[in-house]
């Protein structure tokens, strides 16, 4: 049985300091997420992304119709409020 206070090749050093080193980041606000990307993992990322995606270009196309509705009504000569007294 290995302990781990022995060094361990697959994280370059012994168990304690790294798990230590992480729990400091950790409390300093820095987040860490490890996992492996298996071919059905890698197909859930890109259909959430693929979901972001649509739902942030809908809402700029939304922005952007509202943007030209606001600069079409501030452009109109004559209105109320744009009349020099």
């Amino acid at each position: 049985m290995v302990e781990q206070r022995t060094e361990n090749p697959c994280v370059g050093g012994s168990i304690p300091p790294l798990a230590t080193s992480t729990k400091r980041l950790t409390v300093l606000g820095w987040a860490f997420s490890f996992y492996v990307l298996t071919s059905t993992g890698i197909a859930e990322k890109v259909a959430l992304t693929s979901r972001f995606l649509k739902r942030k270009i809908e809402e700029y196309d939304g922005l952007k119709a509202e943007i030209e509705v606001l600069k079409s009504e501030v452009e109109k000569p004559g209105e109320q409020g744009t009349q020099k007294a």
